[in-house]
Formats: structure tokens, C-alpha cells, sequence
């Protein structure tokens, strides 16, 4: 699947479980989790997904991309 973030513009090629940004960082699915080589833990919660490094929420932003919220 291709999708685009509608707060960060960035685009994202996903599979069953990898995730690929556009500019290369690979996430790859744990479980309903998602965890990246550079520290970044994006956790599933009943509020959306939630970038455990960052803080940010998908409900405000793009927690696979965005630095802080």
C-alpha cells in the first residue's frame, strides 16, 4: 500500500509488516507496533498511533515522520 500523511506530506510504502519512508527510514512491525533503527517506538493505543520517542499522535501528526508534535 502507498499512502500519503495528510500533516506531513510525507509518503510511505507499507506492507504486512515493513513500513518504507520516502526517504529511506524502514519500520518494521512488531506485534501492533511499529519500531525503527533510529529509536523510534510508534505503540498502537486506543487514541491512534503514538511515537513514544517523539510524542506525537496521529491524531495531530505524523508519528512515523514528525520530529516533536
Amino acid at each position: 500500500m502507498f499512502e500519503t500523511n495528510p500533516f506531513s506530506a510525507k509518503t510511505y510504502t507499507t506492507t504486512d509488516t515493513v513500513k518504507i519512508a520516502s526517504d529511506g527510514t524502514v519500520f518494521t512491525k512488531v506485534g501492533s507496533d511499529w519500531v525503527a533503527p533510529n529509536g523510534d517506538y510508534i505503540q498502537q493505543t486506543n487514541n491512534g498511533l503514538v511515537n513514544l520517542r517523539t510524542g506525537v499522535n496521529s491524531v495531530f501528526g505524523d508519528p512515523f515522520g514528525d520530529s516533536n508534535g
